[in-house]
């Protein structure tokens, strides 16, 4: 029963992100948090066949706190889905079932809401940052390093595959730059020389 209930749970949850309205969201939510967290509770607990076994107030009122947004919400039932996981027992045909239906919850989750990206801030002020401690974050943070650096060389023409060139430490211009202001300089240099050239030679330097 309890296999039967978690192969169910991506569902669940493709459709909860789709909910747009926020009274809508949590009044879907909230049961749904509610029954994973009772699952995981009834889950290899002989209890069940002695008395009503019920999640506590307390947890229910912090589910229900929570269960404000697809991310948290996925978080809940990753978290649920790891503790059942945990209590499966090997000697269970459904075992390896179990795990990979928990397992599906845990990738779901990762693929929609990575846990190394971290929010913080309240509603219209939500900022994003990266856990530099899992190392996902350092690829991020190397594409977008690799992102730049392939833009700057398609902006100067340079190539793809070839390294950067090198910068003035003292001025800190790109040796493209200072290419290009010594190409204006000798051109420059040379009109005002042609322009000289033909004064004279028309007699405008004619001495007395």
């Amino acid at each position: 029963m309890t296999l039967d209930t978690i192969r169910h749970a991506e569902d669940c949850l493709d459709y909860l992100i789709l909910l747009r309205n926020q009274s809508v969201f949590n009044f879907c939510a909230i049961p749904q948090v509610m029954a994973m967290a009772t699952l995981a509770l009834c889950f290899m607990n002989g209890n069940v066949f002695e008395r009503n076994v019920k999640i506590r107030k307390a947890a229910a009122v912090e589910l229900i706190m929570k269960a404000t947004n697809p991310r948290d919400v996925s978080y809940i039932f990753r978290d649920y889905a790891r503790e059942i996981a945990r209590k499966a027992n090997p000697a269970d045909p459904s075992f390896v079932k179990i795990q990979v239906a928990c397992a599906r919850i845990e990738v779901w989750t990762e693929h929609h809401f990575p846990s190394f990206v971290q929010i913080s801030g309240g509603a219209g002020d939500v900022q994003k940052s990266l856990n530099m401690a899992d190392v996902r974050a350092v690829v991020v943070e190397s594409e977008k390093d690799r992102i730049k650096v392939r833009d700057f060389k398609k902006k100067y023409g340079l190539n793809p595959r070839g390294p950067l060139p090198d910068t003035d430490k003292d001025s800190g211009f790109p040796l493209i730059l200072m290419g290009l202001i010594a190409v204006a300089l000798i051109f420059l240099t040379v009109s005002i020389a042609g322009v000289l050239y033909w004064l004279a030679l028309n007699g405008y330097f004619g001495t007395d």
